[in-house]
């Protein structure tokens, strides 16, 4: 699995993006990924706006 991550701005509101890339096969319990991801982010209060890029 790899991650990117950027944040915009020193002052606040700013905004960090977090993208995942992860191979299916190499992944343990790879479906359950985004909510795992979800659930470790609201732990820490860490707001989550589900946008996804323009491809």
């Amino acid at each position: 699995m790899a991650a990117d991550v950027s944040v915009t701005g020193i002052d606040t509101p700013r905004e960090a993006r977090l993208v995942i890339a992860a191979d299916p096969e190499e992944t343990v319990d790879f479906p359950t990924l985004p909510g795992r991801i979800c659930d470790a982010l609201r732990d820490f209060h860490i707001p989550r706006d589900h946008r996804r890029p323009d491809r």
